[in-house]
């Protein structure tokens, strides 16, 4: 069997590999290690199915006869993600706004593909499942499914529009943090710092029965953390920053992350509770002196920046 890598073949010694499924899995992890992502699998000129791999992973490696695996960089396979998913709540958005049978058609039939777009981000290369019923898009088409019984109704159509819309506000976000990861890596300084006062009032705020307000400061954070997990990976992979050079008090950012995410849950687990002296113990000793080095570190990333801090 020929392996070729986008129309390039590779020279790849099958040991223990069997079955094409085999074979792909194993390709797949060597590619991760360059930081690409299989996109496409063709067998003799016949494309197959990622999703679908049921269909053809058993197949013995005696029945093929050349293999190409289409790749991209991890991130511009999101990106490419991203584009489709945006393009079809612009198309659902357009439908629903006009009420108009055809356009609401066109959008459930770029649903499938939308799903496989989610699904992909989520999932890695080799382990691509379809299970549109744990993707946003499920709720997106089940109110679609409802206003179409209703047609008419007001209130379905308002509430399945402002729904899209925050989808699309999160996906343009998504698109532009991709395109500029370093700029909207280093503007994360200034909101971990406003973060950091905000949490700090969470045991106060639950002593005085607003809880309410402290779950939105946890919320924030937990959202800001989401966001440097994000764009960390794609400033290296974009060499905008070198993993030696991601360093808080002599140790790796990912060893530094992780410590804060045990914390983190910690943290969590007090604020459900109800445990307002721990959470404001965590709070005041573990989390916030972290994230005062954390912001001091994303402001040495960039050089430019005028309030850089020694970390």
């Amino acid at each position: 069997m020929r392996i070729l890598v986008n129309d390039r073949e590779v020279d790849v010694t099958l040991e223990q590999e069997k079955t094409l499924g085999e074979v792909v899995v194993g390709m797949a992890g060597w590619l991760e290690d360059s930081g690409y992502v299989i996109t496409s699998l063709v067998k003799d000129g016949v494309t197959l199915g990622l999703p679908e791999k049921s269909s053809w992973e058993g197949l013995n490696i005696e029945e093929v006869g050349n293999l190409n695996i289409y790749s991209k960089l991890y991130w511009e396979a999101e990106l490419d993600d991203y584009l489709q998913i945006l393009d079809f709540l612009n198309r659902l958005h357009n439908g629903v706004s006009r009420e108009k049978q055809d356009y609401l058609e066109d959008s459930l039939a770029e649903e499938r593909q939308a799903y496989l777009a989610v699904n992909r981000i989520a999932s890695p290369s080799s382990e691509i499942v379809e299970s549109p019923d744990n993707t946003v898009l499920f709720t997106l088409t089940a109110e679609l499914a409802g206003m179409m019984q209703e047609p008419g109704s007001k209130g379905k159509k308002d509430q399945l529009l402002n729904l899209i819309h925050m989808y699309i506000i999160i996906i343009n976000e998504r698109i532009q943090e991709i395109h500029h990861p370093l700029e909207e890596f280093t503007a994360l300084a200034d909101l971990i710092m406003k973060t950091v006062d905000r949490i700090n009032d969470v045991s106060i705020l639950l002593q005085t029965g607003k809880d309410r307000e402290a779950m939105e400061s946890i919320i924030l954070f937990t959202e800001l953390s989401q966001k440097i997990i994000r764009l960390y990976p794609l400033l290296i992979q974009k060499q905008l920053l070198s993993p030696e050079d991601a360093v808080i008090e002599g140790r790796p950012l990912t060893d530094f992350y992780t410590d804060l995410n045990t914390v983190l849950g910690e943290m969590l687990e007090a604020f459900q509770s109800q445990d307002s002296v721990l959470l404001g113990d965590l709070l005041e000793y573990e989390v916030s002196p972290r994230l005062v080095k954390l912001a001091g570190f994303i402001r040495k990333v960039n050089p430019d920046y005028s309030k850089g801090a020694d970390i």
